[in-house]
């Protein structure tokens, strides 16, 4: 205290006569005496001092306070440490999901659980089978599709559609 006082008095000493130089000739026509330019000069310096300190006690006290709200057992303390856990079990979920993201096949079916909090993952089955009846199943009709160029039943049917259209024409 006695140091921000020392500060206060010199910020004043120095920067008192300097704002009345600067000032002082604008305030001659609204302030006539010289000794009230110097005290108007020194309440202008000293009051935006006042105003810096007040600020920063202000903050100080938000901060202890905050401090103190933070302790082990309070409520902020407990609300804390839930949202931790929240966080910790979405990462973990986020984990499963990525994990069963990156396994080839099958497809994933996220759904809700009984609860209705946490997601569950199972496998579906893929759902659309190869259209030559080769026994295999595909995630999407595409997939299924560009399938059909290596399909051996069909390539089969194929040669096999050839020789019998060939021996037709003959």
């Amino acid at each position: 205290m006695v140091l921000w006082l020392t500060l206060l008095a010199g910020t004043a000493y120095i920067v008192t006569p300097m704002v009345v130089d600067a000032v002082g000739h604008s305030l001659a026509h609204v302030i006539p005496s010289e000794l009230g330019r110097w005290v108007w000069s020194a309440v202008s310096v000293l009051s935006v001092e006042l105003a810096a300190a007040g600020c920063i006690w202000a903050a100080r006290s938000a901060f202890k306070s905050a401090r103190r709200s933070a302790e082990p057992g309070s409520q902020s303390w407990r609300e804390l440490e839930q949202i931790r856990a929240e966080a910790a079990s979405l990462a973990q979920r986020l984990a499963e999901l990525e994990r069963a993201r990156s396994e080839p096949e099958g497809e994933l079916d996220v759904s809700l659980s009984r609860s209705g909090t946490e997601p569950s993952t199972t496998r579906r089955e893929p759902r659309f089978p190869c259209p030559a009846g080769c026994g295999k199943e595909f995630l999407s009709s595409h997939a299924a599709a560009g399938h059909l160029r290596a399909c051996k039943v069909r390539l089969d049917g194929q040669a096999v559609a050839e020789v019998l259209g060939g021996d037709h024409e003959n």
